[in-house]
């Protein structure tokens, strides 16, 4: 199951494990859609003695050192906790014909995310998104357009004036004689979109969207904001095995396994600007697995195994405001229908911006 970014259906803890099998190749036909490795796993039985076990397994950032890229940030420890706890049991329920085993395991992770992400500069964002000057800091060198002219990288042009120019032929705007065929634009003096004044080319939307992004909290035009937000798992798992002896030559088991995970992976960033991957947000898991089993010994040299099983993986992946509806329309963004778990902004990609 690619979405949950798992490939089991069960999952039994390591002390509830008799024995396993790993298969790497020319697997049988029940074995499909493994890329790497098919790994079977045999659940302990009871026996005619009682057995158990109990286990917790801790982790917490007071023992931890701070991550590498947090210190160089002056950034102190995210949140981590981390606790894994469990137990098994077996034993006789008639002694020599019925046994039981089971086992719980559940764990419970608060941990933070380290994130590095670029955001508008405070002199940007101060400017109401007109003053850009800060994008010739990112290099010093140059681009040439099809009129010879030349330019620092991180130069802003004016679609307003996108014009063709023919190669040996005069630019009407400019006068210059053109060096190649193409398009060209021309620059806002200084990156400024509107110096002085206000000139209604910026869509007052767009700036509410662009608002959505934090402020800086590192120098800098790129990578200039960190944060850790936490992210959390809260998983519940069991397994039950019942084996019956009928005979020296009949033996049957039935087990059922059960699964049930909630995560919740936040974005980089806070509120409806989010940030987040593909697999960011609200995650739940469900898995349910049975199976029956009835083996007969016909000789010494012949048996037969009847198996029955059942699996199923049910995985619900939403973004965190998935719930939020009507938000497009607060931006001026118009007819994107909007339901349950299908709410929030759209995905916005920029492309197209070379110069």
């Amino acid at each position: 199951d690619f979405l949950n970014g798992t490939f089991y259906v069960a999952l039994p803890p390591v002390d509830a494990i008799a024995e396993f099998k790993v298969e790497t190749a020319n697997y049988s036909a029940e074995l499909g859609r493994a890329g790497g490795a098919a790994v079977n796993a045999t659940l302990k039985s009871g026996t005619n003695d009682f057995h158990g076990n109990v286990w917790e397994f801790l982790r917490n950032d007071k023992l931890d050192a701070n991550d590498f890229f947090n210190n160089a940030a002056g950034v102190g420890k995210g949140e981590f906790r981390q606790n894994q706890f469990g137990f098994t049991a077996g034993g006789p329920i008639k002694r020599n014909k019925t046994f039981f085993f089971g086992d719980y395991q559940g764990t419970r992770l608060q941990q933070a995310l380290n994130y590095r992400a670029t955001v508008p500069t405070a002199q940007t964002r101060n400017s109401g998104y007109t003053d850009f000057s800060p994008l010739y800091s990112q290099s010093t060198s140059t681009v040439t357009d099809p009129l010879g002219r030349t330019f620092r990288v991180g130069q802003i042009f004016d679609p307003a004036t996108t014009r063709a120019v023919t190669a040996g032929k005069i630019d009407p705007v400019t006068g210059m004689v053109a060096a190649n065929s193409g398009y060209v634009r021309d620059p806002f003096p200084g990156n400024l979109l509107c110096p002085g004044t206000a000139c209604g080319r910026i869509d007052p939307n767009a700036v509410k969207l662009l608002n959505l992004y934090p402020q800086a909290n590192l120098p800098g035009l790129f990578n200039n904001y960190v944060s850790t937000p936490v992210q959390s798992l809260n998983a519940n798992s069991f397994d039950i095995r019942i084996d019956q002896n009928f005979s020296e030559r009949d033996q049957m088991f039935g087990r059922m396994s059960f699964t049930n995970t909630g995560r919740f992976i936040p974005g980089p960033f806070p509120g409806l600007a989010d940030g987040g991957s593909f697999n960011a947000g609200d995650q739940t898991i469900g898995t349910r697995n049975a199976a029956l089993s009835e083996t007969h010994s016909f000789s010494s040299t012949l048996v037969n195994s009847l198996r029955f099983s059942y699996g199923r993986v049910h995985t619900l992946f939403a973004p965190g405001t998935a719930s939020q509806l009507g938000i497009p329309e607060q931006y001026g963004i118009q007819g994107i229908a909007q339901s349950e778990l299908n709410g929030g902004l759209p995905q916005f990609s920029l492309t197209g911006l070379s110069p």
